[in-house]
């Protein structure tokens, strides 16, 4: 007896079925939305995460080319004031490139979307979307954390660091000025109120000289009672000193911390980035400075 063997299509068809179905199953619980198009730019596959983040839910369907889907954006807000055409040439000249690539929208909502695009070998792409807002936001606390003062807020020596170097490497900024700041009698002040109290004195100097050197590329703690303020722009020989005595003449004067008023004082001294030839050279020409101007002031006593 002979049994009838069934069709291969039918066996193959089956298959195909339920690989795609399996298919379809991985992708709607992949964590990032997706679109896949073909080599003319219409729309082949998507994933309701896709939908929900560009708030496309029912309104996509297969065979729908880029501009609509694009369109449909734009109608929603999505791209803000940007007309639509920029939007649509960018997007095909990006497309034209076939290369892959990774980049962050961000949305009028204020959500910033991680974009990973992909060209295929048939000529068409896939993409996936993923809102990395929380992300995003936790990268630039870190990097705040890690370039700023923690108590005064101003940028610390590691950013003083980058910016000097940055300014010494340009020659157009040769003439660029440091002024280094160190309070007087600052110890004695941590000693006789505590440390609070000098954390205070601090907070107060660096808001202070927030005011008196608005016109600073860079103001920063750079470690103890010492700031340093850089100034891009050029000042003469005979006005630097002149510029930071007006800043210094700020920073000085009566405070209250707590119930008790201090005196603040301070000593300065002034280089030239076109003098040196690094960071390091460049603190220690203002450090010598303002120890002469210190060491000018106890003589005056």
């Amino acid at each position: 007896m002979f049994h009838k063997k069934a069709p291969l299509c039918s066996l193959d068809q089956c298959t195909i079925n339920q690989a795609y179905r399996c298919f379809q199953t991985a992708v709607g619980a992949l964590p990032q939305g997706l679109c896949l198009y073909d080599e003319k730019n219409r729309l082949r596959l998507w994933n309701e995460k896709f939908s929900k983040l560009y708030e496309l839910s029912g309104r996509l369907y297969a065979g729908m080319h880029l501009d609509e889907v694009i369109d449909l954006t734009v109608n929603a807000g999505k791209y803000g004031n940007r007309a639509r055409a920029d939007i649509v040439n960018d997007r095909h000249a990006f497309i034209e490139k076939r290369m892959q690539a990774r980049f962050d929208q961000s949305l009028d909502t204020g959500t910033i979307v991680e974009i990973i695009h992909v060209p295929l070998e048939d000529g068409g792409w896939v993409a996936t979307f993923e809102d990395v807002t929380i992300l995003r936001s936790t990268e630039q606390q870190l990097v705040h954390l890690a370039n700023h003062d923690q108590l005064t807020g101003l940028a610390n020596r590691r950013k003083f660091t980058d910016v000097a170097n940055r300014l010494i490497e340009e020659p157009s900024r040769s003439a660029t000025t440091l002024v280094l700041i160190d309070l007087d009698g600052f110890k004695a002040v941590n000693d006789s109120m505590g440390h609070a109290a000098g954390d205070l004195l601090l907070k107060e100097v660096a808001q202070r000289l927030r005011l008196a050197a608005a016109d600073a590329c860079l103001i920063a703690r750079l470690g103890g009672d010492e700031f340093a303020l850089l100034f891009e722009s050029s000042i003469a020989d005979n006005g630097r000193f002149s510029r930071a005595c007006d800043i210094v003449s700020v920073v000085v004067g009566k405070t209250k911390i707590g119930a008790t008023e201090i005196n603040i004082d301070a000593s300065f001294g002034v280089a030239t980035v076109g003098d040196v030839t690094n960071v390091d050279a460049l603190v220690a020409e203002a450090d010598t400075a303002l120890y002469d101007h210190k060491r000018r002031k106890r003589a005056q006593r």
